[in-house]
This record gives structure tokens, C-alpha cells and sequence, in this order.
């Protein structure tokens, strides 16, 4: 959040000269030389010293803004929480900027950015709120390109693959007509492993007119990306949706799932993921199908087909089967399987697995399955999780801190719980974040 601050200390409006110092050189002329280090020190000098906040993030540039400053405090809790990576704060922070259409005060930008860019997945939250300024930026300077909305329209300027998928799926989501041309027009630039992974980011949007373009690459002679081709045919062609249907249920009902998958795809971890779960809509076919899984020992691929997918109906099935079975445990990739679950679902599931599992209960399999940024805990949840603290079994394996660092990003800030938490519960990291500050800022960005 930010604050009014309408008596800058004189330092700072010295500081300001500066931009209008570097202002008078290119209304005055200078070489031409100089031109580009004019004005990127403009930029800095502006983005290091004003603390703008913008009021709308498609504000228009020519337009002057309203700037803002942050007090003193608030910078440096934001400060330290990006050194120390606390990626949830971020995170709820930016359901809320979204909430009032504002975008990062400028004068935390460029921390930010260079954690950003450093890792994507915190990258892929934040960039819709660094502002026209953000991008000014990230358009400027190449260690910012990749967040740059310019840059990512031209994904092979980048040599890192992941760097590559990344500006191709902003690419895709704000202009999915010219991703899909640019796709077209370079795929032939671009191995089959990783033409694969940019066919799946266009899937979720793909049109039947696309799909009729994509055609052209269908090659029977390059069996995967053949058959991932097949795979995205199932969203736009509702026969072949059907048919495949059909032919599921039959294979199902007669225990013969490895010929199913068989037709699909040589390797039964690529069958599983193109095959798409919601072919089952009862809990007969959940049943059946999760037994069949846990025969062949495939749960780590079924729960990452989950994670893409987003079935929430099979994501609780398996939940249910994992539980009733004791499968419950760190081997498996348990955030996948919270990832697409809504509010509700996610903190009924807790509560189930503390209440059948009490003292037994693998906390380390359960850390996983609560960290997502997404996923916020409820009171039920919150006293469970506190009273697990008092088995002396729990105690003698598990380490409670990591549940305790986490605890004031997860639960409601306001929650009339608070009060009548144990102290031993409550963080403490350092000067700038730890409990009390956490739920300050919380409380703050809710006004």
C-alpha cells in the first residue's frame, strides 16, 4: 500500500532536480551520442527516486500522473520481504492491486524486477502490475527483457528454454491471434521436445480455425508430436471427443486400461497425460480408474496430468482414495494435487486428513500439499493444525517452525483465532518481517 506524502524531505527534492536537470539536456540539445544514456538515466532517476504509484494500470503515458511515496516503514518491510523471498505476500498483494486496478509503486519496482526475472514463477504473478513504467523499464535494460510485454512478442530472441516458454505463454494470453501467427511462422525454428511444450501453452485457447491451420504438422513419422497433435484435437473436434469417450468406458469397464493407453502412446507416462480425465464423471469410474493407478504405481504421473488438467472432481477422488489407502506421503507430489482446488475443497480436504491421520499423519507430505501462494487456510483448519503441536510423537520428528513462518500469510488476517494463539506460534524472522508485520500488511492492503 502506499501513502500520500505531501512534505518530501528537501534530500529528496534534490534529488528530483536531477530529473529536471536531465530533462532540460534533452529540451536544450545534446549529442547525439548521449541520446540513449539520457534517457535511461531518466528512467532510473525516476523510477529510483519518485515512488510513483500508478491509479490505472492502461493509463494512458502522455497523461501526467499523481505520484505517491511510500513511508519509510513499509518500504523497508517490502524490502526485506523480497530478500528473504517471501513470494506469498507478493502474491495476495497483487489480488488486491488487481482488485483496485493500481499496479506496484514505483519505487519498489526495481527490487522486485530483479527477483522477477530471476525466477518465473514469481514472475508470472507480478507482471501484469509492474506499470507503464515496469515496462519501460524491462523494455530498456536486456537483464529486464524477459518480463518486457515487447520482448516476449519475439520469444526466440531468448537462449534460455524456459525463458522461451515463458514469454510465449505471456505472448499467448495477451494476444492469442499473433501468438498463435508467430508459432506458425517459426515452429520449423524449433526441435520437437520443445515445439511440444509451446503446442500445450496454445491448447487452452485453441480454436477449431487454428487447430485446421496446426494441421499442416501432423507427421504419423514423428510418433510424440504426432500424437500430442491428436491429444489437442480432443478440445475443438466434439466427435473425436466422443469417440475417444466411448472407447475409454469400454476399456475401463473390461480392466483393460493398459490396451487402451497402449493405443495411445508407447510409454504409458505420455499416455496418462494426453489422455483427458474428465472421461470420468462418476465416482464407479474414479473408483475403478484409481485402483488401476495405484496398481501399476503411477500416481506421480496421474497427479501431474492433474496439475495441467485441473480436473478438481478427480483431484478430490484421488484425494479420497489416497486417504482411505495411506498413500498419503512425501513420495508423491502432493502439490499438484491441491493446485486446482478452490477455497473450499482445499481446507475440507485438511480437515479430513488431521482428523483421520492425528499423530500419524506425515506433516512433511501435508506441507506440501498446504504451500501453494493460492491456498489460504481456514480457522477449522488453523486450530487443527496448532493442536498437532502438542503430540509428543509429531514432536519428535517434525520441526513446527516451517508451519509457524507460514502461518501469518495463510490465515485470516482479521480471524478472531489470532488472539488465542500460543506465542510459540507466532514468527519472528527479523526487525522488519515477522508476525505482527505480516498481519499489518495483510489488514492494510484489504482497505
Amino acid at each position: 500500500m502506499t501513502h500520500s506524502h505531501s512534505n518530501i524531505e528537501s534530500t529528496e527534492n534534490q534529488e528530483f532536480n536531477l530529473l529536471e536537470s536531465l530533462s532540460a539536456r534533452l529540451l536544450y540539445g545534446i549529442n547525439r551520442n548521449e541520446l540513449e544514456i539520457t534517457i535511461q538515466d531518466l528512467v532510473k532517476s525516476y523510477i529510483l527516486v519518485k515512488g510513483a504509484s500508478y491509479l490505472s494500470l492502461d493509463i494512458d503515458h502522455t497523461v501526467d500522473i499523481p505520484t505517491q511515496c511510500q513511508s519509510a516503514p513499509l518500504h523497508r518491510f517490502l524490502l526485506a520481504g523480497i530478500q528473504l523471498k517471501e513470494s506469498d505476500l507478493f502474491f495476495e498483494w497483487t489480488h488486491f492491486l488487481k482488485r483496485k486496478s493500481i499496479s506496484f509503486p514505483v519505487n519498489i519496482l526495481v527490487p522486485l524486477m530483479e527477483w522477477a526475472r530471476t525466477d518465473l514463477n514469481v514472475a508470472n504473478f507480478m507482471q501484469a502490475f509492474l506499470g507503464p513504467v515496469g515496462q519501460q523499464l524491462a523494455t530498456l535494460f536486456p537483464e529486464f527483457h524477459i518480463l518486457s510485454e515487447q520482448h516476449q512478442e519475439h520469444p526466440l530472441q531468448f537462449s534460455k528454454l524456459d525463458q522461451r516458454l515463458y514469454a510465449f505463454e505471456k505472448f499467448r494470453e495477451r494476444n492469442p491471434e499473433n501468438a498463435f501467427n508467430y508459432f506458425l511462422q517459426t515452429h520449423q525454428e524449433l526441435k520437437d521436445p520443445e515445439k511440444i511444450k509451446w503446442l500445450r501453452i496454445l491448447h487452452p485457447k485453441l480454436s477449431q480455425t487454428e487447430w485446421n491451420a496446426l494441421q499442416i504438422l501432423i507427421n504419423p513419422k514423428k510418433i510424440q508430436l504426432h500424437q500430442e497433435l491428436l491429444y489437442l484435437k480432443l478440445s475443438v473436434d466434439e466427435t473425436a471427443f466422443k469417440n475417444q469417450l466411448v472407447q475409454f468406458h469400454y476399456y475401463l469397464s473390461e480392466n483393460s486400461l493398459d490396451e487402451y493407453y497402449s493405443k495411445i502412446s508407447p510409454t504409458i507416462e505420455h499416455s496418462i497425460r494426453l489422455s483427458p480425465l474428465r472421461f470420468m464423471t462418476t465416482q464407479e469410474n474414479f473408483h475403478t480408474y484409481l485402483k488401476w493407478i495405484q496398481e501399476k504405481e503411477l500416481f506421480p504421473i496421474l497427479l501431474t496430468a492433474l496439475k495441467e488438467q485441473a480436473y478438481i472432481e478427480l483431484a478430490i477422488a484421488c484425494f479420497e482414495f489416497l486417504l482411505e489407502q495411506k498413500l498419503l506421503t512425501e513420495q508423491l507430489a502432493l502439490g499438484n494435487l491441491s493446485h486446482g482446488m478452490d477455497h473450499k475443497v482445499f481446507n475440507h480436504c485438511c480437515v479430513l486428513w488431521i482428523e483421520a491421520e492425528q499423530d500419524a499423519i506425515d506433516l512433511e507430505a501435508f506441507l506440501m500439499f498446504i504451500r501453494h501462494e493460492k491456498l489460504f487456510w481456514s480457522d477449522e483448519v488453523l486450530l487443527k493444525l496448532v493442536a498437532l503441536r502438542n503430540s509428543k510423537a509429531l514432536q519428535r520428528i517434525y520441526d513446527f517452525n516451517v508451519f509457524w513462518q507460514l502461518l501469518p500469510y495463510k490465515i485470516n488476517p482479521n480471524s478472531l483465532q489470532i488472539q488465542s494463539l500460543p506465542d510459540e506460534c507466532k514468527m519472528y524472522l527479523n526487525q522488519q518481517i515477522h508476525f505482527d508485520s505480516v498481519l499489518k500488511f495483510r489488514k492494510g492492503i484489504r482497505k
